[in-house]
């Protein structure tokens, strides 16, 4: 090597060291460097290549690209390497490595330059991420569908996103794409061109992306990419035109809205805010995204700050216990004996509607506070009656958001824990007004309490489209037929016979009927001489937060 080195050149000597040492500075800042030709064959590598790619670096060679990237981001990579058309700088992207060597695919960021001086070859960084990527959240934060974020998890990329900005002093913004006629264009077309049509898409947000991960799906037809602020969304739109028109040539069927806004807030890393983009992301979906976006943008901006305030007020409501459990019986309806109380929440504010702020809390991401706070207060309520030597049984509303998320899970255990052999005291009505996403999974955590001796209902049955579903795919021990039926029953002959409908199906599955919004004694007759064990409403009690309002005990 030295003799080598003696014979060379000075001047071939100084070109080596300044390729060595431009190599050595771009190692400080990634893993792996790679030059691709022009159909993105891999043409030169240097770096850590036995450890990322489970392969030494002369075997990497003549491969392509996409045989080192995992399938599911082929599509997106290869967006990435197209957008900046004949030359220019990519914006950092995740994907990840396939390596023949690990159990488990491995991440890394890729950015670069594609230089049409060198024969428009691609020069590529490969790093692992040094902070977090929306991969790393739970799997419970991807649309089944596209792999995208889901719009429940989206508030913690947009928080993390706001963070990042701050901290790099980059400016993002979020733009939202709204399909139009989407589901019918499904139905007329082949599924597979659609499918082809929903890969391309997501790709394609996920290219314009920060770090190529963070586009969410808000629903079915609506999503939301936080993107650089020199993002070209014109050219965006272009390709989201052009998509369109590849399944719908003649633009008759499938339409699309978009409009961008700043992703910014006064505190840049809290919570609340990141929350509140996330609602007003969800509200501003079923308005006119086109049109004057400067408008829009300042009507996001103050809906971010009003709806922001409106979570901090409702999460100090939380935090200082500033509500109150009202409790209603639930009786037996052939001894009119209390089997159960109903805990429902009161605020101490009077203008506020209990059920707008569980609404709320549902949509803005905080309705797990919520639950936890008041099984909390309930649990206390039956240590209390213990104490006098009172057996008192409780039922509690869990949201359908809160039983899907793993960190409420933990919370709840550790709290129900604390209940020992009372557990059988406490019961809980899942709430249908948001929607259970992943059946399964929900239905595994109510056998779980029922296991452990709680009881599980599931409330208002009939009031939402899912209910039958959710019968057939939960396991529970009462069912609560919502009041609308109970209360027309006598009135029509259809809401009888659909009552009946609902009764036979339950008392057929061996699971108890609670009917609600009983009012007179006529209802509760017909009810119970159709099969239903226990009733609820103003007839047996109004709800009161001081349980000596139904019978000669000291209060709870």
């Amino acid at each position: 090597m030295s003799r080598q080195t003696a014979t060379t050149p000075e001047p071939m000597r100084s070109l080596k060291q300044e390729r060595d040492r431009f190599v050595a500075l771009a190692f400080t800042a990634a893993d792996i460097l790679m030059e691709l030709d022009e159909n993105r064959i891999i043409s030169f590598v240097a770096g850590a290549t036995t450890g990322l790619l489970g392969r030494e670096q002369d075997r990497l060679i003549g491969l392509s690209l996409d045989e080192l990237v995992a399938e599911d981001d082929r599509r997106m990579i290869t967006a990435v390497l197209d957008r900046p058309g004949v030359a220019g700088r990519f914006e950092a992207v995740m994907v990840r490595l396939l390596n023949p060597l690990a159990t488990v695919t491995r991440r890394a960021i890729v950015s670069g330059y594609r230089l049409p001086d060198l024969g428009g070859h691609y020069f590529l960084a490969l790093s692992l991420p040094k902070y977090m990527v929306a991969t790393d959240v739970a799997t419970e934060a991807r649309d089944v569908e596209t792999g995208l974020i889901s719009a429940r998890s989206f508030a913690q990329i947009a928080k993390h996103r706001q963070q990042e900005a701050h901290d790099i002093g980059a400016a993002y913004e979020m733009t939202l794409l709204h399909l139009e006629r989407f589901g019918l264009l499904r139905q007329q077309l082949d599924r597979s061109l659609t499918d082809e049509f929903m890969a391309n898409l997501t790709s394609l947000l996920r290219a314009n992306s920060v770090v190529g991960d963070s586009a969410a799906r808000l629903d079915q037809d609506t999503y939301s990419v936080i993107h650089g602020a020199d993002t070209d969304i014109a050219k965006l739109r272009d390709q989201v035109g052009r998509l369109a028109r590849s399944v719908d040539p003649k633009g008759d069927v499938l339409g699309f809205r978009m409009a961008t806004m700043p992703l910014d807030g006064a505190e840049l890393g809290s919570t609340d805010v990141a929350r509140a983009i996330s609602f007003v992301a969800d509200q501003l979906k079923d308005r006119k995204l086109s049109g004057r976006i400067n408008s829009l943008r300042r009507q996001h901006n103050e809906m971010v700050d009003d709806t922001a305030k409106r979570i901090a007020e409702y999460r100090g409501i939380i935090r200082r216990r500033d509500f109150r459990v009202a409790l209603q019986p639930i009786v037996d309806l052939g001894s009119r004996q209390v089997e159960h109380y109903e805990a429902l929440l009161r605020l101490k504010r009077a203008d506020e509607s209990p059920f707008e702020v569980i609404t709320f809390a549902e949509q803005a991401g905080f309705i797990e506070e919520f639950d936890l706070a008041i099984c909390r207060m309930v649990i206390d309520k039956i240590k209390r009656a213990e104490q006098r030597g009172t057996v008192l049984r409780l039922a509690v509303n869990l949201s359908a958001r809160s039983i899907e998320s793993e960190s409420f899970i933990v919370g709840f255990n550790k709290l129900l824990a604390s209940l020992g052999p009372m557990r059988d005291r406490l019961m809980f009505e899942v709430t249908e007004t948001a929607r259970i996403d992943d059946l399964a999974r929900a239905n595994a955590f109510l056998q779980d309490l029922r296991k452990a001796g709680h009881k599980v209902c599931l409330d208002d049955f009939g009031s939402g489209s899912a209910s039958f579903q959710y019968l057939r795919a939960l396991k529970v021990d009462l069912v609560k037929i919502d009041g609308s039926y109970v209360r027309n029953a006598l009135k029509t002959d259809d809401d009888r016979k659909f009552l009946r409908a609902i009764i036979q199906l339950c008392n057929g599955l061996g699971i108890i009927t609670v009917g609600e919004m009983i009012e007179n004694e006529a209802t509760a007759n017909f009810l119970r001489s159709n099969g239903v064990q226990y009733g609820q409403g103003y007839l047996f009690g109004r709800p009161s937060v001081d349980i000596a309002d139904f019978h000669d005990q000291p209060p709870a």
